[in-house]
């Protein structure tokens, strides 16, 4: 058979007649450098298939036995997926590029590649390559349960889900309001019968008062009529209440749980997704179970109990017309199945590209005043054009599946009312074994019987996204942080401030450390300097001190204690950061004050503005401490954002105090005041402080230069400038370079 290309993670492209898929590496860089998630390899039994868009015609293809080398090179910021093919004058080509994210769950692809190849040769080239495709594939980089790659930025593998398993978890927020789901069914129940009434009435009217004549049973009929549908018309204003409440309710408590969820997770989880990723899982998809909840599972519930009853009723009417009625049954639940397995696929590629929108909306609506800067609000327009036409054509390939199936399945029903009529309509006319008014409601409840089975067909659709966005929710709240609480955590009273880093070392990418064996120690009430150029590894350490992430190996005591064994929030409670870009929240200024504590009087709060220097900004503001300040402090200058920060900073009151450039990009007078507010903040607290001017840790005990993640030299102010070729020496004098360059201009 020829060729054939499948866009999907779940079936594999360009497969060869009785060709089987080995392994598969999604990327999420194309060769240029551009993000995209269309660029991934395929590995079968016979080639291995690179599908690109700068490749020639879209794709390359190696036959195993045509290659001689396969390797992942690392770059600065990406990495390559490089083939060298056999041939005395052949050379490495770069199929693919990818970040370094996704550095192990290429090796694992590359190990897949060498084990193919070996049992095409017999395992001579796994030797020759050192068993280089054996051993475990990395957790993260693999399923547990089916060892296959996992999608980029997906810790759970999609194909190992229990689909029933999902709804039953959703579910068990339903079964938290036992009563208000009690009285739904029992309204549904109620209603759904009632509904039956109004066409059995039909017959009634048809065949014992119109054709007999009779004028007294006439009114009893209307009478009834009438009554059937004013009790549903209740019924139904009492289920639309309870049901959306019901339905809200569970949302509202799925949405906390998630967002606590995301309270829990580490820095890594942040580090690898974008913020509209997450906001789209907490938004869109518990909007999504919400309306199936409200309307689609009741809808789901409604029409079998109808299909149950319609069915019950009709064959105690006539048992020939039923069978008739229910001919075209098989072939709409083998479609429907066919449908619901194809939609799966169409829905998960309708999310990947919403959170694909989402996350870009993330990034370019904080950045917005780059974004005009830069002039470039035309070209965020067409990225955004770009990712909307995405959105827009997968949800066109839903809609095609539907457009075909729907119509199909409504044919199909049709046909068998045609039969009905045929058949129902020869035994009154010639047989009179059937009576009009029975026809009449057998055909009535024929297509109340065929409006629910094409309405499940729809609703097999809604149930679809549902699953989908139940897997994207319970995705979040089954990952596990990388800082886990794991059995009893020592509770610390209030510390003294000792800090110990033994042999510690740090890899945010497994063999890119950022730190390399780092050792020294910090008596209480010590301050202690950090100096280094851009991405020597000062901010990671001070973010190893408060746990943001897990130390890779050594050990960091507090007070003699491994912070892995001390209570998180208990550790956190006793650590105060200020940071070179601090953060403020939407708000007054005293809530951002008090946001370390809530319980602070607001007395407590001023005498911290006071010693940050920022009570006299804040009284000249319209409403003082009231005022409110915009998202992340908009309409405050940085040196007034940066003493709110240090005045929570004060009024927390922590042991171990972490400044990181806390002067930084502010002018002098502004440096002045923030400097002064520091000196009052770090008197009596032990204190690690990076600084961007060098001049600013003169009355640092001791300073610790880093250079490539390691300790270069360490000392005080005086002893390093002491040394005449040492690197904190030289940092000085550039910087007085610098400023006598900015004096002469």
């Amino acid at each position: 058979m020829a060729a054939r290309t499948i866009l999907t993670d779940y079936d594999m492209e360009l497969l060869q007649e009785s060709e089987r898929v080995v392994d598969t590496f999604a990327s999420d860089l194309t060769l240029d450098g551009f993000f995209s998630s269309s660029s991934r390899a395929v590995l079968t039994d016979r080639r291995l298939i690179v599908l690109d868009e700068r490749h020639p015609g879209g794709q390359l293809s190696f036959d195993l036995s045509e290659i001689e080398e396969i390797e992942v090179r690392p770059y600065y910021g990406n990495s390559a997926l490089r083939i060298k093919p056999r041939g005395s004058d052949a050379r490495f080509v770069e199929a693919l590029r990818f970040s370094r994210t996704l550095d192990e769950q290429a090796d694992a692809f590359v190990a897949s590649v060498w084990r193919e190849i070996s049992q095409l040769q017999g395992g001579d080239r796994l030797e020759q390559k050192g068993g280089k495709a054996g051993g475990a594939t990395p957790d993260k980089a693999r399923c547990r349960g089916c060892g296959r790659p996992l999608p980029p930025g997906q810790e759970v593998c999609p194909r190992c889900i229990d689909k029933r398993r999902l709804l039953k978890r959703a579910f068990r927020y339903v079964a938290k309001y036992p009563r208000q789901a009690a009285t739904v069914a029992t309204l549904t129940v109620a209603i759904t019968s009632l509904q039956l009434v109004p066409t059995y009435l039909t017959k009634i009217m048809v065949d014992d008062v119109l054709i007999p004549g009779n004028l007294d049973a006439l009114w009893w009929v209307i009478a009834a009529i009438v009554a059937t549908h004013g009790m549903l018309s209740l019924l139904n204003a009492f289920q639309i209440y309870s049901i959306h409440w019901l339905g809200n309710r569970v949302v509202v408590d799925l949405r906390t749980d998630v967002y606590a969820k995301l309270q829990e997770l580490t820095m890594t989880f942040y580090d690898k997704r974008q913020t509209g990723w997450i906001m789209s899982r907490v938004t869109n998809d518990t909007s999504f179970l919400q309306h199936f909840m409200v309307h689609g599972l009741q809808q789901i519930i409604v029409h079998l109990l109808m299909i149950t009853g319609i069915t019950v009723v009709l064959f105690s009417m006539n048992w020939k017309l039923a069978l008739l009625t229910l001919l075209p049954l098989p072939l709409v639940v083998a479609g429907t199945s066919w449908f619901s397995k194809r939609m799966r696929k169409v829905y998960h590629r309708i999310w990947r590209r919403i959170s694909n929108m989402h996350a870009m909306l993330g990034d370019t609506i904080p950045g917005i005043r780059v974004v005009k800067a830069f002039n470039r609000e035309e070209d965020e327009v067409e990225r955004f054009i770009a990712k909307n036409r995405e959105v827009f054509a997968e949800n066109m390939r839903a809609v095609q599946v539907s457009s075909y199936f729907f119509p199909s399945m409504g044919f199909l029903m049709a046909v068998g009312t045609i039969v009905l009529w045929a058949y129902g309509g020869y035994q009154v006319i010639v047989n009179g074994t059937i009576q009009p008014g029975e026809l009449m409601a057998f055909i009535g409840y024929t297509w109340m019987l065929y409006n629910p089975i094409q309405a499940l067909t729809h609703s097999s659709e809604q149930l679809q996204g549902a699953v989908t966005a139940a897997e994207r929710l319970f995705e979040i709240m089954d990952t596990q942080p990388e800082v886990e609480e794991e059995g009893p955590k020592i509770v610390l009273p209030e510390i003294k401030g000792k800090i110990e880093f033994r042999n510690v070392s740090f890899y945010y990418e497994k063999g890119d450390p950022v730190l390399k064996d780092i050792n020294f120690t910090i008596e209480p009430g010590q301050m202690i300097g950090l100096v280094g150029s851009s991405g020597s590894g000062k901010t990671t350490l001070i973010n190893l001190i408060s746990r943001f992430y897990k130390v890779t190996e050594g050990e960091i005591l507090i007070d003699g204690v491994n912070i892995n064994d001390i209570d998180l929030k208990s550790l956190r409670k006793q650590i105060g950061l200020v940071l070179q870009e601090p953060f403020l929240f939407h708000g007054t200024i005293a809530e951002n004050i008090a946001y370390g504590r809530p319980d602070a009087t607001f007395e407590e709060i001023v005498e911290a503005a006071q010693l940050a220097n920022a009570h006299n900004f804040i009284m000249n503001l319209p409403d003082g401490y009231d005022t409110r300040i915009g998202e992340r402090g908009v309409g405050l200058s940085g040196g007034e954002k940066q003493r709110i920060s240090i005045a929570r900073a004060i009024l927390k009151n922590p042991r171990i105090l972490i400044l990181d450039e806390a002067t930084s990009a502010v002018d002098t007078e502004t440096e002045k005041l923030i400097q002064e507010a520091i000196d009052r903040l770090i008197k009596g607290r032990t204190t690690i402080a990076i600084a961007h001017r060098l001049s600013t840790l003169q009355n640092a005990d001791r300073l610790l230069v880093l250079k490539d993640g390691q300790i270069a030299e360490s000392g005080t102010h005086e002893e390093l400038l002491a040394k005449p070729d040492g690197l904190f020496r030289h940092f000085v004098e550039l910087q007085m370079e610098v400023s006598k360059s900015k004096r002469i201009a």
